[in-house]
């Protein structure tokens, strides 16, 4: 994973990112200033199961899997999603501090901006009008993947 430099046109994926939609551009900058952009490569693992994640990551572009580790074999796992640019994850980390239940890896070559949870922490802390539109867009998310594993759950009863 390699460091990239300054792009203006992160401020404005980042505002189309779920977890960031709605949060008006002075609040994005700030966002932006308190993480960083990096280039990963297909197959790279940026969050392993059973490692407590300590940043939250926003796909900017690329794609990216979800795979949850196969009890029979620790080695082997199952996709259980596909992150689309927009999407978040290490959310579950931030919300708890404990250990990855599953591990995101590459599709392909892609983009992610990374934030760092105690800047995170402490962003959210200055600025209550942000922590208010970022704690509501996450609750969504995380409503919406848990009605989406509901309906999983009753296609296989």
């Amino acid at each position: 994973m390699a460091q990239i430099g300054i792009n203006d046109s992160i401020v404005d994926r980042l505002a189309d990112s779920y977890l960031f939609r709605g949060v008006p551009r002075s609040g994005i900058e700030l966002v932006y200033d308190s993480g960083n952009l990096i280039q990963v490569s297909e197959g790279d693992r940026i969050i392993e199961e059973g490692r407590v994640p300590q940043k939250l990551y926003i796909l900017l572009s690329g794609e990216m899997e979800v795979i949850l580790p196969d009890p029979a074999n620790r080695s082997a796992g199952r996709r259980m999603a596909t992150l689309r640019v927009g999407d978040c994850f290490g959310e579950y980390g931030f919300i708890d501090r404990r250990p990855a239940s599953a591990t995101v890896k590459a599709v392909r070559a892609a983009d992610v901006f990374v934030l760092p949870l105690e800047n995170f922490d402490r962003l959210i802390k200055s600025d209550l009008g942000l922590e208010r539109v970022v704690y509501r867009n996450l609750l969504t998310l995380l409503v919406d993947r848990l009605r989406a594993s509901n309906v999983l759950i009753d296609m296989l009863r």
